[in-house]
């Protein structure tokens, strides 16, 4: 009730003042949440205009590696945590780079697996600082709502790389052309982290499926749980 209340006075100054409402300190705290949440949306609604082509592609490995960094510098912010993202976005970049320059599907795979570990490392640290928070700061707010996200990506990423190592194990519209393909797994994976009840496209095991259902329903309670108070706050 307490973090409910918090909320509620946080979102009526927001309405009231607007951003210039809030005190630098804040402003500065949000921001890095901030960037990161704005990334990754724009990574979601560009991949399906950008994944086609080599300079598109080659534009969609930059604009990728961008959430990335910043969820980099997010967890360098949280004790712990750097020594054991740095490794994986620098295998991550490597990877990245040859299979754009010298396509391959075990390239491609290893990516999407390294890719995997980032997110995952991403979720589980920025989860630990929502749990050590004392009061509810619009940080914590965007935080939720990357987390949220996270989890659809780093499904997008498995079954990616499940598609790479094992071609035709996930089940594919007939209507969708090949070249489509990361498209509608990154609709899928995120459609079914929101709802775990759609499976109209879903992998030849349905454990993926369910497990992704899981997730999503987690991410959704995390969301609730710190922005549950907003429709009655606005």
């Amino acid at each position: 009730m307490a973090s409910a209340s918090i909320v509620c006075w946080k979102l009526q100054r927001l309405k009231r003042t607007g951003w210039k409402g809030l005190s630098m300190q804040e402003k500065t705290h949000a921001r890095p949440d901030l960037y990161l949440l704005l990334s990754l949306l724009l990574v979601i609604l560009m991949y399906p205009v950008l994944n086609h082509g080599f300079l598109g592609r080659l534009m969609l490995g930059l604009l990728t590696f961008v959430p990335v960094v910043l969820a980099t510098v997010r967890l360098s912010q949280i004790k712990g945590w750097l020594w054991l993202t740095v490794p994986l976005v620098s295998g991550e970049f490597i990877a990245g780079a040859a299979d754009t320059f010298f396509p391959n599907r075990i390239l491609e795979g290893t990516k999407w697996v390294l890719l995997t570990a980032i997110f995952g490392v991403s979720i589980v640290g920025l989860f630990s600082f929502l749990k050590g928070a004392r009061s509810i700061l619009n940080a914590h707010l965007y935080t939720a709502v990357s987390i949220y996200l996270l989890l659809g990506l780093v499904w997008f990423a498995i079954y990616s790389a499940i598609e790479d190592f094992y071609p035709g194990s996930i089940l594919r519209s007939s209507s969708t052309a090949m070249a489509d393909r990361p498209s509608e797994l990154l609709y899928f994976s995120l459609v079914t982290a929101l709802n775990h009840r759609l499976r109209r496209r879903c992998p030849a095991s349905r454990g993926g499926a369910y497990s992704s259902g899981a997730g999503g329903n987690y991410g959704c309670s995390l969301c609730c749980n710190h922005g549950g108070a907003v429709s009655q706050c606005l």
